[in-house]
Parts: C-alpha cells; structure tokens; sequence
C-alpha cells in the first residue's frame, strides 16, 4: 500500500529532525535552535510548499538568529515582544548562486538523498552565518540590506547602533524610516515617534 502525503511529510520531518539534532539543534514547535554564546540563538525554520501533489512537497530552509539583548530592549521601548527573528534569510541566498533554493522530497527519491544535501548546505553555509551574526556590527550591517523591505528593522537596528556607539547611523536610520512613512500611516508614524522618544531617553 503506498503511504499517505501525510505518513510521506512525518517521514521526511523525523529524518530532519534526527540529523539536526546531532548538529546541537533543539526543536520547539516548528523551529530548531542552536545557542551561539550567551547574547546569540541562532534559529532554523523549515517552511514546507506542497505544490498541489501528493506525491511530493519542497522545504526552503530560513536561517536567522534571535539578538537577546535586542530584543529585550525592543520590548522594553514599544511594550510589545516581536514574533520574528532578529535577522533571517533564506538559506539560498547564503551559498554561492545566491538565489531562492527549494529542496524537493518526492516518494520516488530516497529522503536520505535530498536531506543529506540540504543538512550539508545548512551545515557549510547556515551555521556559519548565524556565527557571524553574533558578531553586532555584522548583524547591523546584514540587516541594512533589508532596508527596502516594509517594516525592516525599524525598531531593532538603531537599537544596535545605540549599543555600538553609531549614533550618527542609528540617526541615519530613523530619518530613512520618517521619509518613507510619511503621510502614509499616521498611526504608525505615530507610534514610531514614540518609540524614538524613549530609544533617546535610553541612550541619551
């Protein structure tokens, strides 16, 4: 009898699980995290497409890392604990052709094959970026490449420049944020006042 999408996916998440595992990962719900230092989580998300087959579905890993000591001051300065990630990507863009990368399981190919491959890229190319981004001025700088993105770091990344002394940057920041917002979400244009408000008070 041949297994069901769901027993073929339960299959494919135990043999991840396992090898992951063995790198140090421990998984929580539906992510893996691996400590870096005392400052540092470095986070693994494996977001599954199925593409509308039952004979196969895709994992584009997301590797990132969760900043304790940023997070806690974003808390402490807007009163809300953010959901996300300090900083992620997905684990494409961190090896050499740098493009979106989505690993295919499929019934007719052994799940070792494919898995094998995937836990090897984030073992070369995943750990090591989450190593670096321990690192805060390689986290600032990382996250300034997101900058296009709505909603990308508003909070968080003039936090870490206060914490690195670049308050020069950190200004440069909020006044891009200012720019964009302008006009378009007087609540959030609001709210963000706020938010710098005691961000100065913080570090003033």
């Amino acid at each position: 009898m041949d297994m069901s999408k769901k027993e073929f996916i339960k299959d494919v998440d135990s043999y991840v699980i396992e090898k992951l595992e063995k790198l140090g990962f421990t998984k929580k719900k539906e992510l893996f995290y691996l400590p870096i230092d005392e400052n540092t989580i470095g986070v693994i998300a494996l977001p599954r497409a199925t593409r509308y087959s039952k004979e196969a579905f895709s994992i584009a890993p997301v590797i990132g890392v969760i900043n304790k000591q940023v997070e806690e001051i974003v808390h402490e300065l807007t009163g809300q604990k953010r959901k996300g990630l300090t900083k992620s990507e997905f684990l494409g863009y961190l090896m050499p052709e740098n493009s979106y990368r989505e690993w295919e399981f499929h019934k007719s190919i052994p799940i070792s094959f494919v898995a094998r491959n995937m836990i090897k890229n984030i073992k070369k190319y995943g750990i090591p970026w989450m190593k670096k981004l321990s690192n805060m001025r390689y986290l600032a700088e990382e996250m300034e490449k997101d900058l296009a993105i709505p909603g990308g770091h508003y909070e968080a990344l003039p936090i870490i420049w206060f914490l690195l002394g670049e308050k020069e940057r950190a200004f440069n920041h909020i006044n891009k944020v200012f720019e964009k917002v302008k006009g378009k979400n007087p609540q959030f244009e609001e709210e963000y006042k706020q938010f710098v408000d005691k961000l100065l008070q913080k570090f003033s």
